[in-house]
């Protein structure tokens, strides 16, 4: 008689062991179906803020074409350069900015350096220039005005011979502790972050030089309305930051300038003259930077496009990037 009930206990036990694997199972299914579900939502949400992104993206266009039918110049008072508030739609948040990148140093025009007699050359002046400024504003700042200028033209130019002082393949190749052997571009910058190659660059002066300059694909001229001070002061190599700040502040029309001779005809920028000044600078500008950042639930898109608006008024789109540039 007891072996039936011990069989019974046995069975028990087996039925009970069957029902907790099943149950474990079905938990784990039903925790990876929630897992997929989410990981489903979060990739549709990121593909609707994309799409919302690249939308933006298009009415940036569309505000940068209309600017160049209504204003012969480029100004900070311009639509686009408004703050841009857009109600939020369908649960979407989205924030907007269009920055003038001609307000920057384009390091590309440093391909136009001539190996001889590189002093004559304004963009190679002013560059150095750039590089003293930011010594003298940031204490512990320690480079050389002229080898990084001579390098980054080394850089851009097509030949393998270093300027003196520059640096071609003959010193990247060596190598050292602190990075891998590399070759030297020889063609323009696609990004200012190539500086980090640049021999004789150091991270802080990095840093400083990021907000400042730009890597355009065709020379371009500095426009003087949507300039900063840093930028501005590059027009006169006796200006100070103190005289730039107060052009930008106190002289400069909220509608701009409609001529750079109207900028070189104030009293601060009387004097010493820059080779090339007034044909390095202009009024209006071709390229421009849209940030356009979406948060879309737990998605969260940042597209940086690089736009070229034509004189004929057609925009094309350069680059994109998504994330942090």
């Amino acid at each position: 008689m007891q072996q039936p009930k011990r069989q019974r206990g046995i069975a028990l036990i087996t039925a009970l062991l069957v029902v907790a694997i099943a149950t474990i199972a079905a938990v784990q299914m039903a925790h990876r179906q929630q897992l997929d579900i989410r990981r489903l939502q979060g990739l549709l949400a990121f593909d609707q803020a994309q799409s919302y992104a690249v939308a933006a993206e298009s009415w940036a266009l569309r505000a940068l074409q209309q600017d160049l039918r209504d204003n012969e110049t480029d100004s900070l008072n311009d639509l686009w350069a408004q703050p841009i508030v857009i109600p939020d739609y369908q649960g979407a948040q989205l924030t907007m900015t269009i920055e003038d990148l001609q307000s920057r140093f384009n390091l590309n025009n440093l391909a136009q350096v001539p190996t001889n007699e590189p002093d004559r050359n304004p963009h190679y002046e002013r560059f150095q220039l750039l590089i003293e400024h930011l010594m003298s504003e940031h204490q512990g700042l320690d480079a050389d005005p002229v080898h990084i200028a001579n390098a980054v033209a080394d850089w851009l130019d097509e030949d393998l011979e270093p300027r003196f002082p520059g640096a071609e393949d003959g010193l990247y190749l060596t190598g050292s502790e602190e990075r891998a052997p590399y070759r030297a571009a020889n063609r323009l910058m696609a990004s200012p972050t190539e500086l980090m190659l640049i021999d004789g660059m150091t991270p802080e002066l990095y840093q400083a030089m990021l907000p400042l300059v730009t890597a355009l694909p065709e020379p371009t001229a500095i426009n003087i309305n949507t300039a900063g001070p840093r930028i501005l002061r590059l027009a006169h190599p006796e200006l100070s930051l103190k005289e730039a700040e107060n052009i930008v502040l106190d002289q400069r029309p909220e509608e701009g300038w409609e001529d750079v001779k109207d900028l070189f005809a104030l009293d601060a920028l009387a004097g010493v003259e820059m080779p090339g000044s007034e044909n390095e600078f202009g009024v209006q500008s071709r390229y421009f930077a849209v940030h356009a950042t979406v948060t879309l639930g737990d998605a969260r898109v940042t597209l940086h496009s690089l736009v070229r608006r034509h004189p004929e008024g057609r925009m094309e789109v350069l680059q994109r990037a998504l994330g942090r540039l």
